[in-house]
């Protein structure tokens, strides 16, 4: 087993496990170390402080591919934890495009990552859903001999449409290295929200209720 598949099973773990678990966000190796001496188990990039630390808007459009996955690999480089990325749309429309991006993702040493429905567009913010199913799917066919953990990440608008879209996603990407995730805003967890549908809920955190204890017994798994 390599280092990065040893990697990769340990975040795998840290899914599997009962309870919640903090995964903090730096945006470079300097933020990396410090996250890793605080006792975190794992790391998360994160496309929004990548880009405000030099200048630039939160997007696809904002940063380029390699911009982002030259960023991710400082992280991996600075600390000896699992490293998770977030890779935006998968910098493209086309199905073919997120496999390229999982693809490159595991040649820099992540061993997870996450790509988003959302097109940019604010005219049309969310892709259509045949079209989203394509993009997971193509993600998940590029994975399935990669050590990498993966992530759909669906933006939050409703939570029955996107309960769907992500039952749909299990279906087109479950392999052993899969996690299906409903990316929530912090306010958003509530009894009623469709949580079987996805194998674990993840939810943005910030300062203000709910608590950990609150999230934990909404089945979030991951708060980052």
């Amino acid at each position: 087993m390599t280092v990065q598949q040893e990697t990769c099973e340990r975040f795998r773990k840290l899914h599997d496990r009962a309870g919640a678990f903090v995964i903090p966000n730096p945006w470079d190796a300097g933020s990396a170390r410090i996250l890793s001496a605080l006792g975190f188990e794992a790391l998360a990039t994160t496309s929004a402080g990548f880009a405000f630390s030099i200048g630039r808007r939160d997007s696809s459009g904002g940063i380029t591919r390699n911009e982002i996955l030259e960023n991710a690999r400082s992280i991996v480089e600075a600390t000896i934890l699992p490293v998770s990325a977030d890779l935006e749309d998968g910098f493209g429309a086309e199905p073919e495009e997120c496999a390229i991006t999982i693809q490159r993702a595991s040649e820099v040493g992540l061993v997870g990552g996450s790509i988003e429905d959302a097109t940019g567009d604010a005219s049309n913010p969310i892709f259509e859903f045949a079209q989203a199913v394509e993009r997971v799917a193509a993600a998940a066919e590029a994975a399935r001999s990669l050590p990498l953990f993966r992530r759909c990440t669906s933006r939050f608008r409703s939570v029955v449409v996107h309960a769907k879209r992500l039952k749909i996603a299990a279906i087109a990407s479950a392999t052993r290295y899969d996690l299906r995730y409903f990316r929530m805003a912090t306010g958003a967890i509530t009894a009623d929200n469709p949580r079987d549908h996805a194998t674990a809920i993840s939810t943005l955190l910030a300062v203000g209720p709910p608590s950990m204890h609150a999230r934990t017994a909404s089945a979030v798994r991951l708060t980052g």
